[in-house]
């Protein structure tokens, strides 16, 4: 996993991890098909396309107490 922020807008679960009003932010998830690229490229548009939100059909959620 990544430690890039992309901005949240509509997506159906990482918008619901900040407080309202808040600005919404992600981390960016990798695959693991693009660990090797991700760490070792040097085309600067590679890694750029790398940086999109996690599909959230892709992601489970479940609430936890805090």
């Amino acid at each position: 996993m990544g430690d890039t922020t992309n901005v949240v807008v509509g997506h159906p679960i990482m918008q619901h991890m900040h407080r309202l009003g808040d600005e919404k932010r992600s981390v960016v998830i990798l695959r693991p098909a693009d660990y090797d690229e991700w760490l070792h490229t040097k085309k600067i548009e590679a890694a750029q396309a790398m940086l999109q939100l996690y599909a959230a059909d892709a992601m489970v959620a479940d609430s936890a107490p805090m």
